[in-house]
């Protein structure tokens, strides 16, 4: 974790023009490519040639779990943090597949009970993950979350990968190697969970029309939340 490199395994860094969707995506792709069955309507995939759309992708921190250097490929996790609000108001697949980032403690609820991170704790970074603030309530901290579920990206998209400096001395954050084969573990188990929820192409195709509508109505609340607060 001490070379030049900034995508070594337990680096954070900072992704440009990712959307938090973009796992999810893959992973039912994965799963459509379990069932060798094309199921998928074309939106659910995600299109990562387009440009004009990942210019609208924010920019947000990631952890480094693998690389190829083969290839030069490698797989992330995401960080994120519901603009501040509550991740009980996120869609079912975040709620299910995200853990906290130390010094966040929360656990999810769940309709269902089912929530394969139940007994995990959270991620923990050297040096410990700084919260920000909320925009709305300055006293107040959001909590830190991460997607449980590797976003694989190619070469080329790696070229978006930048260090993530702390704001109060500049300095780098990482994950330790005990701390980072921990969490690749609960990654292999959240993904796993993810794709034995879809033993019929009739189900997958099901469950991402019902995410596709689910993220176009929390981006819409999410639009509307922004606009009242400025």
């Amino acid at each position: 974790m001490s070379s030049n490199r900034i995508n070594n395994p337990g680096d954070i860094c900072r992704i440009k023009s990712v959307f938090l969707h973009d796992p999810i995506h893959q992973v039912f792709a994965l799963a459509e490519d379990r069932l060798d069955q094309r199921c998928l309507p074309s939106e659910v995939v995600a299109n990562r040639e387009n440009a004009e759309a990942r210019i609208r992708g924010k920019n947000r921190p990631c952890v480094v779990l693998n690389t190829n250097p083969t290839d030069g490929s490698c797989s992330v996790a995401l960080f994120f943090t519901v603009e501040g609000r509550d991740i009980d108001e996120m869609p079912f697949y975040y709620r299910s597949h995200s853990l906290a980032v130390y010094p966040t403690t929360k656990i999810p609820s769940h309709l269902d009970g089912n929530y394969p991170l139940l007994n995990e704790r959270p991620l923990h970074t050297k040096p410990e993950w700084t919260l920000q603030t909320r925009r709305n309530n300055p006293a107040e901290f959001k909590d830190q979350w991460v997607l449980a579920l590797p976003l694989q990206l190619t070469k080329k998209d790696t070229r978006t990968l930048r260090p993530f400096k702390r704001e109060c001395d500049g300095g780098n954050v990482n994950v330790d190697l005990a701390e980072l084969t921990r969490f690749r573990k609960i990654c292999h188990i959240t993904q796993e969970f993810f794709l034995e929820k879809f033993q019929t192409p009739a189900a997958l195709a099901l469950a991402s029309t019902s995410f596709m509508v689910c993220l176009l109505s929390s981006n819409l609340s999410s639009l509307l939340t922004i606009m009242a607060l400025d």
